[in-house]
């Protein structure tokens, strides 16, 4: 590229990323990468605040369930 011309993506160095950014788009390094382009991305399932609080909410009242289940048998092995 004579005087950093590179034509239809511009001058300098401004042109330069250009080019390099439609090259590597183009030819990626390898084949898995452009296979994984070709593919859709699906979205990913995120639960929402309120989801997470129920469930920790529901984790810690089987965790007290546990803790009054083994108070109980030690109770009663006790007497």
């Amino acid at each position: 590229m004579k005087n950093w011309d590179f034509g239809y993506f511009g001058k300098g160095i401004d042109g330069y990323v250009h080019y390099m950014q439609a090259f590597h788009r183009n030819f990626p390094k390898s084949s898995r990468q452009s296979r994984m382009k070709l593919a859709k991305p699906r979205p990913r399932y995120v639960p929402s605040k309120e989801e997470g609080s129920l469930l920790q909410s529901l984790a810690e009242l089987g965790g007290l369930f546990m803790i009054i289940v083994i108070l109980l048998g030690v109770l009663s092995l006790l007497q």
